[in-house]
């Protein structure tokens, strides 16, 4: 079981690349899950649409998740599972909106 020391936190702004590292001495793969506020998406983000999730593999026993042009709805919990079902790491991801302030001139 994971304690909130275990939960890696990554910040973005809107519409940035975010890679999630995730290392599995398995070499046939790793599955990724999204936990949102409404609970476990049963989904696995490498062949879920949209195409803006990417599972890639740099060199061998490596398996990161590249989420591209984020969007605040991507907030939540990232979770990375060898494929006998262990949990390797959890990531909690916040996407922060982008402001610009304009300043009058005198």
């Amino acid at each position: 079981m994971l304690t909130d020391l275990d939960l890696n936190q990554r910040n973005a702004t809107r519409g940035d690349t975010v890679i999630l590292p995730c290392e599995s001495m398995q070499s046939s793969g790793v599955k990724w899950m999204r936990n949102t506020s409404r609970g476990y998406g049963d989904v696995d983000l490498a062949t879920s649409t949209p195409s803006r999730f990417t599972v890639t593999s740099p060199h061998r026993g490596q398996f990161d998740l590249e989420i591209y042009n984020l969007y605040r709805a991507d907030t939540g919990e990232y979770d990375c599972y060898s494929n006998n079902g262990a949990l390797l790491i959890r990531y909690y991801l916040l996407v922060k909106s982008t402001f610009v302030i304009l300043q009058k001139g005198n």
